[in-house]
């Protein structure tokens, strides 16, 4: 298995995409404008088995909000 960052040029992004609509039941649905945007961000990680097919994929965004430390 590979674990690599796609960006939104990538051919990984639209196998990305049929996993995200193959399981919407589980994850809530995310338009595929939102998919694209967080892969134009390099903020998609694939894991890719066999033959580089992606059996998963993490989005994951930052957050700039500063806690209040105590």
């Amino acid at each position: 298995m590979k674990i690599v960052t796609i960006n939104d040029k990538s051919p990984y992004l639209q196998e990305v995409l049929q996993l995200g609509r193959a399981n919407t039941d589980t994850l809530g649905f995310l338009p595929e404008g939102a998919f694209n945007k967080y892969a134009e961000d390099g903020k998609v990680v694939v894991a890719l088995g066999e033959r580089d097919r992606v059996i998963g994929y993490l989005l994951y965004g930052t957050s700039t909000r500063k806690e209040d430390v105590l």
